[in-house]
């Protein structure tokens, strides 16, 4: 099982995801990024980077501008949280997916 599918249950109890795409693709819009960033924190899950998409009809556009990797949450967060303060006019219709380790 993967770490999505385990931390699925107790995402719910807080409303997120944002979207599920094709019913395996967690989505969070920009607006709850750090919201789920603080999940990451108190449930012992590292994020090992995240990547924007936005949502065009039917199908989802990666943007190359808002790829954001690290090898710990609070590099991560510290990237996006000045992304958020200067660009969000620009990211307001982003959506980003996350790459996960539970920390043992």
């Amino acid at each position: 099982m993967s770490i999505e599918e385990k931390i699925l249950p107790l995402l719910k109890k807080i409303n997120l995801p944002t979207i599920i795409w094709n019913d395996n693709v967690l989505l969070f819009h920009v607006a709850d990024v750090l919201k789920f960033m603080d999940f990451c924190d108190k449930n012992r899950i590292n994020i090992l980077g995240m990547e924007g998409f936005r949502i065009l009809k039917d199908k989802i556009q990666p943007d190359l501008q808002y790829i954001y990797d690290g090898e710990t949450t609070d590099i991560n967060r510290k990237f996006f949280q000045k992304d958020l303060q200067s660009n969000f006019s620009q990211m307001k219709d982003l959506y980003f997916e996350f790459v996960l380790e539970e920390i043992k």
